[in-house]
């Protein structure tokens, strides 16, 4: 279906003042947005940890940072705790340095690597992490706010 540049939609006959709804379409975004916040809670604090997954935002070395992601994974593992294989999450924190110290020694160039082949090469030793991670990844698109999803 195409519809610029004709007059007709599905056999309607379009008409309208182009004018008017560019001025009303800030309204309506702005009346969308505020819609979809009162109904989708996000908390900026996970979503802030959530960053966790860009694999752009990493050290270029462990030693550059050997503290990185240490309060994402505490704030991570009280939001999605209960999805993970073991139902201790305190024990997840050696498990971490493990898998940054596994993921550093394994990849030269952690921002060049995906993680699909994180996960390959490290599933059976960080199970509970490249679970925490698949979710961290995949919360995040699903969590934007409805502002920078629509502006985009």
């Amino acid at each position: 279906m195409q519809v610029i540049g004709s007059d007709m939609f599905c056999g309607q006959m379009l008409s309208g003042n182009v004018v008017s709804f560019t001025s009303a379409r800030k309204s309506l975004l702005t009346k969308l947005i505020d819609c979809l916040a009162d109904r989708f809670e996000v908390d900026e604090e996970i979503l802030n940890a959530t960053s966790i997954a860009n694999l752009n935002a990493w050290p270029p070395s462990l030693q550059d940072e050997p503290d990185f992601g240490n309060h994402s994974l505490t704030l991570l593992t009280k939001q999605f705790g209960p999805a993970l294989q073991q139902e201790n999450t305190e024990s997840l924190y050696p498990e971490w340095i493990r898998f940054k110290h596994l993921l550093y020694a394994r990849f030269n160039n952690v921002s060049a690597v995906t993680w699909a082949q994180i996960n390959s090469a490290l599933v059976g030793k960080c199970p509970n992490i490249l679970a925490l991670m698949t979710l961290s990844y995949h919360y995040l698109p699903v969590q934007l706010k409805p502002k920078e999803v629509f502006l985009k």
